[in-house]
């Protein structure tokens, strides 16, 4: 039997409905009133520079942190525990564990925000660069993680400006994690910028997951191997 016609979201972008009927054509519809993906956060006093990151040192100030042995001091919540936390579990990036959110919640759940946040860093002020492997495999356009960091001990946060686009060498905008990364079911390497003041520093990973469709079929995410350098 041939299927008389389709109709599908489009792929990373939830306010669009394609309509493709068969031996006739293809029809999008762009939703009225868009669906609002997960935002950035933004601290009001640690504020992001719009100035680009120059190179970096190179020189660790905290990690790294592999997470097998021990959860290094990074501490897990969530707008819902019973539905989803970052814990760790296997696989890891090369290694037995890595933090994730696998599985996720689904439909009928409500939305979940989760997050992972790191010991103190005491910093000098400057940039910082947070190199660490991620896996995703998360409902495009619909479910995301974040790096975020905070000056005032997690009071605020505010989500890194910037992350490296290897595709391109150099980088971007963009810092929101969506969908599945190039290398899965591996992990792949990605780095993410910021400039923080002297005093306190504390990272963290944020998943952000809607009540449309979790696991299954998709997965979830996890990430491993973090170092912060200068």
């Amino acid at each position: 039997m041939v299927p008389i016609s389709t109709v599908n979201l489009k792929p990373n972008d939830p306010n669009v409905l394609v309509v493709a009927t068969y031996g006739r054509s293809v029809w999008t519809y762009t939703f009225t009133d868009p669906l609002a993906n997960p935002p950035a956060v933004a601290s009001p006093l640690c504020v992001n520079p719009t100035d680009v990151p120059p190179a970096p040192a190179g020189t660790a100030v905290s990690g790294p942190f592999d997470f097998d042995l021990s959860d290094g001091g990074w501490t897990a919540s969530s707008s819902n525990p019973a539905l989803n936390l970052w814990k760790r579990a296997t696989p890891g990036d090369g290694s037995a564990l890595s933090w994730q959110t696998i599985p996720y919640n689904g439909a009928a759940t409500g939305s979940v925000t989760t997050s992972v946040v790191s010991p103190k860093l005491d910093w000098t002020g400057g940039w910082l660069y947070v190199d660490f492997a991620d896996r995703l495999d998360t409902e495009p356009g619909f479910d995301y993680m974040f790096v975020d960091w905070s000056c005032d001990g997690g009071g605020t946060w505010s989500t890194v400006p910037w992350v490296w686009d290897k595709a391109s060498g150099g980088w971007s905008g963009s810092h929101a994690f969506t969908g599945q990364n190039p290398a899965f079911p591996l992990f792949d390497q990605d780095c993410a910028a910021f400039k923080a003041p002297a005093g306190p520093v504390n990272l963290r990973f944020r998943f952000v997951a809607d009540d449309l469709v979790g696991t299954p079929p998709y997965t979830g995410a996890a990430f491993d191997n973090v170092t912060i350098k200068r």
